[in-house]
């Protein structure tokens, strides 16, 4: 009888220690994601100032991302409607470039995001048209607002044989 209460209590005790154990690695391995919700704007205010004609012109915005964590994609990005830019449908604002959703385990030092607008598939340099950036600590909430104020660079893209066609193709002047 004393033999079968000691096996139960030491049953028992390995019990709660394994769970106790399995706990303690789960928690050291798991990792969280944070979210971050950048609003982007093109700027009306700056000189030169971004006009609803110009923002229509543009056809390649990049984002890069850099600091503690670092990685770069063109919206819209992971196919989602709401993260184009710019966001040329009838009803909308222009300006509105809309929101992305970036989202990493990172959760300190900084990071900064960029944004530069092009007027052409090929990025050059001569129809680079907007710039912006934001920087913003990586912390542990999960989820962080920012917004990028997109400046307009005041260059205009001429003809690069890479320009937009009204149907989406490129026209090879």
């Amino acid at each position: 009888m004393r033999l079968a209460r000691f096996w139960r209590r030491l049953g028992r005790l390995s019990l709660l220690s394994a769970v106790a154990v399995l706990m303690g690695l789960g928690g050291a391995g798991c990792h969280s994601y944070h979210y971050y919700d950048v609003q982007v704007t093109f700027d009306s205010a700056s000189t030169p100032a971004f006009t609803r004609s110009v923002v229509t012109t543009i056809v390649v915005c990049q984002v890069t991302i850099s600091g503690a964590d670092a990685t770069e994609f063109d919206l819209p990005h992971n196919n989602s409607p709401d993260q184009r830019c710019p966001n040329l449908s009838p009803t909308a604002n222009s300006l509105d470039g809309g929101m992305f959703e970036y989202s990493t385990f990172t959760d300190s030092g900084m990071l900064t995001f960029t944004l530069d607008a092009y007027q052409d598939f090929t990025r050059t340099a001569d129809c680079h048209v907007g710039a912006g950036s934001v920087s913003v600590p990586a912390t542990s909430a999960i989820t962080t607002t920012a917004e990028i104020k997109v400046k307009n660079t005041g260059m205009s893209c001429t003809t690069t044989g890479n320009t937009p066609g009204p149907d989406g193709s490129i026209i090879l002047d």
